[in-house]
């Protein structure tokens, strides 16, 4: 068997062999159309659900109000270390994650399975050498702990260089998943950017 740009040539087989490849061709020759592909009303009904709940409650937290602003990055310093282990693996998890790492898999087969174990050793490390400082000092952020160790030049120098970071980043993170939106809605990939 030979590729002649997108289709398939066949060479002389015998038998079980030429049944499967025409199977095949004939699989590829009536693909299901791009219709097919979007999603339903169902689909759609559960995906705007899942938006509106996630706009309820952050409506929800926000009207409730009462909260100042170290309480609402400290979680008033009474948060157990669950609700704190969720929210640092959800926001680690992004779009690029779910729709990379299948991926990556692929390409580098079980050397992806190192990254765990890399984790495994470094979070202890972490805490132990940055987060028990942190605590000590009171301190909120890396930036705050760089200007109460050097001076405000030095955290905004940081701050600056974060915020450069984190725009390169967001790009990659909104755009990989508006791909995947344009294909099961069909809307415009920079439209989807918005949604």
């Amino acid at each position: 068997m030979w590729v002649t740009g997108s289709a398939v040539a066949l060479r002389p087989f015998n038998g079980p062999q030429r049944a499967i490849l025409n199977h095949l061709q004939k699989m590829e020759d009536s693909a299901l159309s791009r219709h097919q592909l979007l999603f339903g009303w169902v689909d759609y009904l559960l995906f705007a659900s899942t938006l509106l709940v996630s706009l309820l409650i952050g409506v929800y937290h926000a009207w409730r109000g009462g909260n100042s602003t170290s309480e609402y990055l400290m979680g008033g310093k009474s948060m157990g270390i669950f609700p704190i282990a969720m929210s640092l693996a959800a926001s680690s998890i992004s779009g690029t994650t779910l729709l990379g790492t299948p991926a990556d898999i692929y390409l580098t087969g079980t050397m992806y399975s190192w990254m765990p174990l890399a984790m495994f050793l470094c979070t202890p490390a972490t805490g132990y050498l940055y987060l028990s400082v942190f605590h000590r000092l009171q301190v909120v952020s890396a930036n705050q702990y760089l200007e109460l160790r050097f001076n405000h030049i030095v955290r905004r120098i940081a701050s600056v260089l974060y915020i450069i970071k984190q725009l390169f980043y967001m790009a990659i993170v909104v755009y990989a998943p508006s791909l995947a939106l344009k294909q099961v809605t069909g809307i415009n990939v920079y439209l989807s950017v918005g949604v």
